[in-house]
This record gives C-alpha cells, sequence and structure tokens, in this order.
C-alpha cells in the first residue's frame, strides 16, 4: 500500500536513513510528527459527521497530500527536515476546521457570530424569497440552523485553521489541556507558521510572498542547514534554484485546479 511514509519528500527528510549523524534529531522531528498526525486524525473523522455530504477529508486525505507534493516537485527537490515538520503539519490542519470539534471554545462562539447569522438569513431569504423578518430568524428550524451550520464551517475553515496548531482542548477527565502538536518547543517555534501555510490554500497566491518572509534558525542541537526558509533557492527536478516559496504556491495553484486542496469540497 502507497502510504506518504513512501514518498520522496519523506524519504529525504524525516525518514529513518542509514548511518545517519543526526538520527536523534531526526527521530524527534519524525516521532512529534506522527503524533500531531495521530491526533489530527481523529478531528478529521469528525467531518463526515458534521458535514456528511462533503467529499472525503479524512486521514486518506491528509496523506495524499504528501503524494500530491511529491509527484509536482520530482525527485530532486529538496526540504530541510524541518520544512518537511512544518509543511506536513500544514496538511494536517488544513481542513481540520470543516468539524464541529476543532471548536475547542465551544460552538456557541461561532453561532454567536455575525458570520452564521448571516448565513442563517441568506439561507431563509432562499427558501421564503425575501428578507426574513428577526422573528423569523430567531425561529429557523432545525434543518435551516444545519444548513447554516455547514455554510458557515465551509466559509471559515481555512481561517480557524491557522490557530489549529497552537489551542488545546480540555481533556474531559483530568481538565488538562490537550494540543494538535503537544511538543511545546515545536508548538511554539512552528505552530504559528504551519496555520498560516494551512490558511493559505484560500488565498491567492500573490500573497504568499509577503506573509512567509520570515526565517527560522535551526532548532538546538540540530544541524545549522535545518532552518525553515521559504525564499531560499532550492533545486527542482535539476533546473537550478528556485525559492521554495514557489514552489509552494505552484503546489498550491495545483491544488486549486485538481479541486484537492483549494475548495476541496
Amino acid at each position: 500500500m502507497f502510504t506518504f511514509e513512501s514518498t520522496g519528500l519523506w524519504a529525504r527528510t524525516l525518514a529513518v536513513k542509514a548511518k545517519d549523524q543526526f538520527s536523534r534529531e531526526r527521530e524527534h522531528l519524525r516521532d512529534a510528527f506522527l503524533a500531531f498526525r495521530d491526533r489530527a486524525a481523529m478531528l478529521a473523522m469528525e467531518i463526515a459527521r458534521d458535514l456528511p455530504d462533503y467529499t472525503v477529508h479524512d486521514l486518506t486525505h491528509l496523506d495524499a497530500l504528501w503524494q500530491m507534493a511529491d509527484v509536482i516537485a520530482g525527485p530532486e527537490y529538496e526540504l530541510t527536515p524541518t520544512e518537511a515538520f512544518v509543511l506536513g503539519g500544514a496538511f494536517l490542519v488544513h481542513d481540520l476546521g470543516n468539524g464541529l470539534a476543532a471548536y475547542p471554545e465551544g460552538v456557541g462562539l461561532m453561532y454567536a457570530s455575525a458570520t452564521w447569522s448571516d448565513a442563517l438569513s441568506l439561507i431563509l431569504r432562499r427558501k421564503i424569497g425575501r428578507a426574513p423578518r428577526n422573528d423569523e430568524v430567531m425561529k429557523a428550524d432545525d434543518s435551516t440552523k444545519k444548513m447554516a451550520t455547514n455554510e458557515v464551517l465551509r466559509t471559515l475553515h481555512a481561517m480557524h485553521a491557522e490557530r489549529l496548531a497552537r489551542v488545546s482542548w480540555k481533556d474531559p477527565t483530568t481538565g488538562a489541556g490537550r494540543f494538535l502538536m503537544e511538543d511545546e518547543f515545536l508548538r511554539d517555534t512552528y505552530g504559528g507558521l504551519i496555520g498560516k501555510i494551512a490558511h493559505s490554500h484560500w488565498w491567492n497566491v500573490d500573497r504568499l510572498k509577503p506573509e512567509f518572509e520570515a526565517v527560522i534558525g535551526a532548532p538546538v542541537n540540530c544541524p545549522p542547514g535545518w532552518i525553515v526558509d521559504f525564499e531560499r533557492p532550492a533545486t527542482w527536478a535539476g533546473k537550478g534554484g528556485i525559492p521554495v516559496l514557489d514552489w509552494i504556491s505552484s503546489f498550491i495553484s495545483e491544488f486549486a485546479c485538481f479541486g484537492l486542496f483549494r475548495n476541496s469540497n
């Protein structure tokens, strides 16, 4: 069975390597990513419950992004292990906002938002052929409210994805906070960037460059070259150096064309 672990991108960055001078550092990133993936899978399963008519957004969809990225990048494209961790994390959270379980503060905040009220009013307008009165909005039936909820989940999911790598859910047994990315150092270092890349799958490509100019240095005890820098040159299919950011732009654009990343409903 072909999995994300079979891709060239994974093999060149986070996979186990023979005679690896930095095996311990690579293992730390790899284990953190796999734990992140396990938690993301639980949230992803909830999307089918909340949006039953939506296309598949379970773990197979999240893992498929590695395969598509590998096809677009080609066998010679170079990412650092930390860049692979960040990109893989963005794959994990980019669509999780489509489920109500991704709202750790409770869905009441969404229902109280102007976006949800506007969606509810618009759906009622379609049903009755005119702008609904306030009392009609307040008395909307459960079916109409569910339609509004589904619409808002789809509309806000990319924006909501930006915060998912850093927010916590309360453990119902202990009351302790639980994170998708439990490693505090990796969460503080890369969580914001992971969220921003996840959010970017609904941006226009020309917005990418000004948003991703910062360079994140290598973690402590890792090789100096394990940076995250979307402006550095990288080799793509033997055709010379291009910025990593340009590759991401191409990647997002390709997914937009295939309907696999942008507007994947």
